[in-house]
């Protein structure tokens, strides 16, 4: 799977905005791709506006037109999203770290309150899912071995198809440095 490095300012302020991070999480559930008019309607915003944050989001690689039919005279542009891992910089140690941290927590938060509402409501049938934390012990082996089966397997589950629901995840890790 491709990554996506956001180097620049101009690259996170692209990808930081709430209502492209919806475009994003929409476009990402859903099997099929959607035109701006669709979006627009689920949004509830213009379509020149989502068609506005397609073209952005279409500037950094993470969405791109699929195909255009032709709707009673119209060319209507369908557009799906780019399969590929975004890296944030997380690793950087530059100017940006004030904007990477934020982005980091309104991603994560997102997640969060999205898993929230679905697996803790009430008078809801069971639903799956769930919250894990814990610490692992690993070697400096186990941890490659253990990123490389995360990365191969999310890679080999990222195309929707018609026997497929999506599962949302924020999947987070580090070593932990004891002090000294």
């Amino acid at each position: 799977m491709e990554i996506i490095n956001l180097q620049t300012k101009a690259q996170l302020d692209i990808y930081m905005n709430p209502q492209r991070q919806s475009l994003l999480r929409i476009l990402e559930k859903s099997k099929m791709p959607r035109t701006p008019k669709d979006l627009s309607l689920e949004l509830g915003v213009s379509a020149s506006s989502i068609q506005y944050h397609l073209k952005k989001l279409e500037s950094l690689g993470l969405v791109y037109m699929d195909h255009t039919a032709n709707i009673r005279g119209i060319t209507a542009k369908y557009y799906a999203p780019t399969r590929v891992t975004v890296r944030i910089g997380g690793d950087k140690e530059d100017t940006l770290i004030n904007e990477r941290v934020a982005l980091s927590r309104n991603l994560v938060a997102d997640v969060l309150d999205n898993t929230i509402s679905t697996i803790f409501r009430p008078n809801q049938e069971k639903c799956c899912g769930d919250v894990k934390t814990g610490v692992a012990h690993l070697t400096s082996n186990q941890a490659e071995e253990l990123q490389t089966i995360i990365h191969e397997y999310l890679e080999k589950v990222n195309t929707p198809s018609k026997d497929t629901e999506p599962w949302e995840y924020a999947l987070m890790y580090y070593r932990i440095k004891e002090k000294q």
